[in-house]
């Protein structure tokens, strides 16, 4: 998960680890509830030692800041094995005012994670998605 967030719902952790009840291979990747995205873009994913070792990487390291979100769950629903666990509730603390914020705000940075996140899923998403069904195998 993101260094940036706090668990807010408590008993979290029992929850997150009862996931491995119904994927004892322990691939998958997990949302919560954040009050401002929800389903729709999987706002702070976590996912499973297990998924990094399916895939070499537990996030793709190829964006600044944005699109981690999107590929990650994408690639978690190409495999079926993305929960949304709305009963729980993070909360994220988003620097903004510091310079490193301040320059993956601008505009640039996020047009080109854009680009980045189109060319990656173009060139790498079907071969990240077997790499994870050979590993639920």
């Amino acid at each position: 998960a993101g260094d940036d967030i706090q668990f807010i719902t408590k008993g979290w952790d029992s929850r997150f680890m009862s996931q491995l009840q119904q994927y004892p291979d322990g691939i998958f990747c997990i949302s919560f509830q954040n009050g401002i995205d929800n389903k729709r873009t999987a706002p702070h994913p976590v996912v499973t030692k297990q998924w990094y070792h399916a895939l070499g990487y537990y996030f793709p390291f190829v964006f600044y800041h944005w699109y981690v979100d999107t590929y990650t769950k994408e690639l978690a629903e190409s495999v079926d094995r993305y929960i949304f666990l709305d009963d729980i509730t993070i909360k994220a603390k988003k620097i903004t005012k510091d310079t490193t914020a301040q320059k993956i705000r601008t505009q640039g940075i996020p047009q080109r994670d854009k680009y980045t996140y189109h060319m990656i899923k173009k060139c790498y998403f079907q071969t990240d998605v077997q790499k994870l069904k050979e590993a639920i195998k």
